[in-house]
């Protein structure tokens, strides 16, 4: 029960002695800075919480794989339910992390992580954590994308992907990038299946902007996948050059 300022100085001074130490910490050390770390990323101050988020970038590289996939879990868990005034903070870390691990890490990410992301874009109401969860899954699929561990989700990453395409402008351009990265590492028939589904878009788009998104993102999927939109050209070109032609004509 010390005062907020105690707590803060505490994990600092803490974070401090480790990254200038040159003792390895064994396993029960680092299970107890883990645990005292992870409680701190629940505190009831907003600060305190925000220290214990950049103290664990800090020294998250000297844990094991146990203690990193505690982390990982926890920072996901929090960017869907944690405070928002540090949500951004949550997912910045999270992005950190998912850079410094090695490739071995590829399935401890992409199972503490993947899910909760997922669930943050097709099933929480708030743009703003929806945007976080997206960029988190572009840096994750990018870092990680050809670890098939995920690939049961291909489809209902998709498609979840594809209805954030409708939602306010910040949040359009997030899924669109996310698509392109996801659009690298999907089998062939996925990519398949979402080229078509974008396509279709296009031709039932009801305005302008609506119909502008899909060409984008048809565009980032094109320079993401490169050869592999080939066999889609005989039906994008043509239509691509009717869409040119009616914005012509009506010019």
């Amino acid at each position: 029960n010390w005062d907020k300022d105690k707590r803060f100085m505490a994990a600092s001074d803490l974070t401090q002695h480790i990254n200038t130490s040159n003792r390895p910490l064994d396993v029960n050390q680092q299970q107890r800075i883990c645990t005292a770390f992870l409680k701190q990323l629940e505190d009831q101050s907003v600060d305190v919480q925000g220290n214990a988020v950049k103290c664990l970038a800090k020294i998250v590289g000297k844990f094991q794989e146990q203690q990193i996939g505690e982390v990982i879990k926890k920072l996901s868990e929090l960017i869907l339910t944690g405070k928002p005034e540090v949500r951004d903070i949550y997912a910045t870390c999270l992005k950190g992390l998912l850079q410094e691990l090695p490739a071995n890490c590829s399935t401890l990410a992409c199972s503490n992580v993947l899910s909760f992301m997922l669930k943050g874009i097709s099933s929480v109401p708030s743009p703003e954590v929806k945007e976080e969860c997206a960029d988190v899954l572009h840096d994750l699929l990018k870092r990680f994308g050809d670890n098939k561990v995920w690939w049961c989700d291909q489809e209902s990453m998709t498609n979840a992907l594809l209805n954030l395409l409708s939602q306010k402008p910040s949040l359009r351009k997030k899924a669109s990038a996310c698509i392109g990265v996801l659009a690298a590492v999907v089998s062939d028939r996925h990519l398949d299946s979402l080229v078509q589904v974008l396509l279709r878009d296009v031709r039932t788009a009801q305005g302008q902007v609506e119909r502008q998104t899909y060409i984008q993102c048809i565009g980032i999927v094109g320079r993401s996948v490169g050869a592999r939109i080939g066999g889609h050209l005989s039906d994008i070109a043509p239509l691509f050059l009717q869409i040119c032609k009616q914005a012509t004509d009506s010019g």
